[in-house]
């Protein structure tokens, strides 16, 4: 009989729970507790490797298209008709000035802000490139078809979010989490404006689900395009960038932890049995690879920036921490924080130019000295009251989650956002440490990016991946709750 198979009988799945015995009940696969999975497992909890802790969920195609269209007919519906009634309603206007780089690049005009600019590194270069590919091949609709292909990338991060679910706990999990994605906002809110963000989430959650099938099936071309895929959400956002050693690490980790446990040699991907130490020296030489093809995606912008004195990924970062810093200590006192953000970016231009006399905007050097001004700032805004920020941090956790810029959005964020948090909990409390290591990545951040925003900007735009990672979490938990309720009834019968 196979390993962790014991019972009296082999029980069969379309049974009542109430007509099998109860030793061979405590014996049925159960997502929260690790271990092989039986031979006669049912296709929906059937996966590849470890069963429903570490397995893919088995959705038929069909399923997954018919997901992916009512999702991408929502998006479209919702940009056409709702989002015009409200961005006025809210105050969703102006944009980040991608758009323009991307009209100068295009025009011949170079990686410019403004025309006849200096070079810019305020902004990333992988979303203008983005609108500036959707601008040329739209021509007069070039905005439109960019918005379209933001609503599809949108729609394409449900596919990681339902993996990743299905992984941690079965198809009805999986099933779950593509309904949370196809209802919750942050799927919405920036389709339809030229914001990095849909591009952003879907390079994220694309990068959580190569590093779990890295992971638990190993390979080195799945270790390539998982350090690849980081690599191309660092230069769309910055946000992510403190975190980038972390996920890699815990990726290297996990996969390590997986080639040197019990069942590393079997399944799909893994090293045929061999030693242990050759397992874990094959696991080295693709945590190798991930790392280079990370690099490698990252290189042109490193050698750009390091060409024009700055620093290794945006010069943009220390100036939105400092209006963060702003924000997060006017965030309790209500009223308009959009208000006190632009408050903010005059009180520091204004130190800027009395700090850097001899530089204007139009210099080679201001975004730099710029840069090394605002970090200055920022430490000396933290430094002198450590406590106070350290108590600031602790109250934003949460707050990151659904502040916005006006107490009404704020409301509306919040009423997502805070049953999220909960399920969130419960799904921690449930399984403690018992954790899939192909998921080890996806908590990372959740908690780096929360741990973040809470230090230097809380807002709801800016903790989108750790919200996609969360609806996971959160279907697992109504995954759990719909089998409950199913064995009670059973019981009952």
């Amino acid at each position: 009989m196979p390993h962790g198979w014991i019972g009296p009988r082999e029980v069969r799945y379309d049974e009542p729970l109430s007509q099998i015995a109860p030793a061979a009940r405590r014996t049925l696969p159960n997502p929260e507790r690790p271990g092989p999975v039986p031979p006669n497992d049912p296709p929906a909890l059937r996966g590849r490797p470890g069963g429903p802790g570490g397995g893919r969920p088995a959705l038929p195609l069909r399923e997954w298209l018919l997901w992916l269209l009512a999702a991408l007919a929502a998006r479209l519906l919702y940009g056409w008709l709702m989002h015009p009634r409200l961005a006025g309603a809210f105050g969703w206007i102006g944009d980040d000035g991608y758009d323009e780089i991307a009209r100068l690049w295009l025009g011949g005009g170079g990686y410019v802000r403004w025309p006849g600019g200096p070079p810019t590194l305020e902004r990333l270069p992988l979303y203008p490139l983005f609108l500036a590919a959707a601008f040329k091949a739209g021509g007069a609709h070039g905005e439109t078809l960019a918005y379209v292909l933001q609503s599809a990338l949108s729609t394409l991060a449900l596919l990681p979010l339902g993996a990743l679910a299905g992984r941690l706990a079965g198809a009805n999990a999986c099933r779950a989490a593509l309904a949370l994605g196809l209802t919750h906002p942050i799927g919405y809110l920036y389709n339809f404006r030229l914001m990095s963000e849909p591009v952003h989430l879907a390079l994220v959650a694309g990068f959580l689900w190569l590093a779990a099938r890295w992971i638990e099936e190993g390979g080195a071309a799945r270790a390539a395009a998982c350090g690849a895929a980081l690599g191309a959400a660092l230069v769309t956002r910055s946000s992510l960038a403190p975190l980038a050693p972390f996920l890699l690490g815990a990726a290297a980790l996990a996969r390590v932890a997986v080639c040197s446990g019990r069942d590393a040699g079997r399944g799909p991907g893994a090293e045929g049995g061999a030693p242990r130490g050759a397992r874990i020296w094959r696991a080295s030489g693709s945590i190798g690879v991930a790392v280079a093809a990370c690099v490698l995606v990252l290189s042109p912008w490193l050698w750009r920036a390091r060409a024009l004195g700055g620093g290794l990924i945006s010069s943009g970062s220390a100036a939105a921490a400092y209006h963060g810093l702003a924000v997060s200590r006017a965030a309790w006192q209500g009223g308009d924080l959009g208000e006190v953000d632009r408050r903010s970016d005059q009180d520091l231009e204004a130190r800027l130019r009395a700090a850097l006399p001899g530089l204007r905007p139009e210099d080679r050097r201001w975004e730099v000295e710029r840069e090394r001004v605002t970090r200055r700032l920022v430490w000396g805004e933290i430094a002198p009251h450590p406590w106070r920020r350290l108590v600031e941090t602790f109250r934003n956790l949460a707050l990151a989650w659904y502040l916005t810029y006006t107490p009404r959005a704020t409301a509306v964020a919040a009423f997502f956002q805070v049953p999220l948090l909960a399920a969130v909990a419960v799904a921690a409390r449930r399984r403690g440490r018992r954790w899939p290591p192909g998921w080890w990545p996806a908590l990372i951040l959740l908690a780096g990016q929360t741990l973040l925003q809470a230090l230097f900007y809380p807002h709801f735009r800016f903790t989108a991946c750790a919200t996609w990672v969360a609806l996971a979490l959160a279907a697992e938990v109504c995954a759990a709750e719909v089998r409950g309720q199913r064995a009670r009834a059973s019981t009952l019968a």
